[in-house]
């Protein structure tokens, strides 16, 4: 009488056998699918989505954030130079007068302006700043909040609803249960070994 052995499979080594777009994690009998940094798993389509670090507003740019896939990258308004550490920016030309301003004061083109630190807008007298509600201009699908500093938002959901992986979107805790299920948990047929006949 003939006796089977059962083995794992790993879907991971074969890209025949697994359908993830960038990583895979062998499980015993299954597999589930995974993203590099900068990207986030998207269940309902089994692929990953970039995270746009600027409209979650999660960059670490000082002054302008410009999103790139898988990454950003910073940039600076006229008047400044961004800094060897790729975050930060410097002044270029400063202003003589350099009381004009409520903040700081730049010298671009001859003209000397002034600027608002990030969360805050210029007000009508071109001198002083105020402060801006950023959740009004936020990717936020439900519930927003600004960071104590008020340079970036936090997204969050009602009760009911969880934070899908892209930081910014609320899901049925539910679907979101259902969809995972369906695309990370795959059930593939073992594999019988034939071993020899026992007398």
């Amino acid at each position: 009488m003939a006796h089977c052995v059962k083995v794992n499979v790993n879907e991971c080594l074969d890209p025949r056998l697994n359908t993830c777009q960038q990583t895979c994690q062998n499980s015993v009998g299954s597999y589930s699918c995974g993203c590099y940094k900068g990207f986030a798993y998207n269940a309902s389509t089994n692929t990953c989505d970039d995270i746009n670090e600027c409209a979650r507003q999660i960059d670490r740019c000082t002054s302008v954030c410009i999103n790139t896939l898988g990454n950003y990258r910073c940039s600076c308004t006229p008047g400044y130079v961004l800094n060897r550490d790729g975050y930060t920016c410097d002044v270029t030309s400063v202003c003589t007068n350099s009381s004009l301003c409520q903040y700081q004061c730049i010298n671009v083109n001859g003209n000397e302006t002034c600027f608002c630190p990030k969360g805050q807008a210029l007000n009508s007298d071109l001198r002083t700043c105020r402060d801006v509600d950023l959740c009004s201009s936020s990717s936020c699908s439900d519930l927003c909040s600004e960071t104590p500093d008020n340079t970036s938002v936090i997204c969050s959901c009602p009760p009911g609803k969880s934070l899908a992986a892209n930081g910014i979107i609320c899901q049925s805790k539910h679907n979101r249960n259902s969809r995972l299920a369906s695309f990370t948990e795959r059930l593939v047929t073992d594999v019988d070994i034939q071993g020899d006949p026992k007398v």
